[in-house]
């Protein structure tokens, strides 16, 4: 057991360092590598390595800069809470932000926004246990909606834009 759990290690190791490659396809070569050792492991073999892949991904998600990293990404926490939900618990609310985040970016395309709003809808159950966090976010929002509508910097249509984002990630 030892000797296996060093050798996932060095595995999961190699693959996070994949991930800090300068070139995209490389990322999503990796990601996918990532998915599939999720998909394919055994809970009881996994989920001594999910705190640690959590850890990484999270600091993964925080430097995306490219649209077509996304939806990998996010469907590795997908996978993640589905599994391994009370783990990802202690992510939750990080996970969150960034998927707000991403939401509210008025050029987002439509297959990574629905994906966003689809983990919204799957994390139901996390929601429910962390109501002042949610209360918390909502409170943001209108803060943001209200400062957004009185900014006078960006032209009508930019604003009426990022308000309509604002809108759907709020009902989402």
């Amino acid at each position: 057991g030892n000797v296996l759990n060093q050798d996932v290690s060095r595995y999961l190791l190699w693959l996070f360092q994949g991930l800090e490659s300068n070139q995209r396809d490389i990322k999503l070569i990796f990601l996918s590598i990532l998915k599939e050792y999720l998909d394919v492991g055994e809970v009881t073999h996994v989920s001594p390595f999910i705190p640690m892949i959590l850890h990484k991904m999270q600091q993964f998600f925080e430097h995306i800069m490219q649209y077509e990293l996304l939806n990998p990404t996010i469907q590795i926490f997908q996978h993640i809470c589905k599994i391994y939900q009370p783990l990802f618990k202690i992510h939750f609310q990080d996970v969150v932000d960034l998927l707000v985040g991403w939401s509210l970016d008025p050029q987002l395309p439509d297959t990574n926004l629905n994906l966003i709003f689809e983990c919204f809808l799957e994390y139901h159950t996390i929601w429910l246990e962390n109501i002042s966090f949610s209360v918390d976010l909502l409170g943001k929002f209108l803060t943001d909606m209200e400062a957004l509508i009185e900014d006078q910097r960006d032209p009508l249509p930019t604003r009426i834009s990022k308000l309509l984002c604002f809108i759907n990630c709020f009902t989402a």
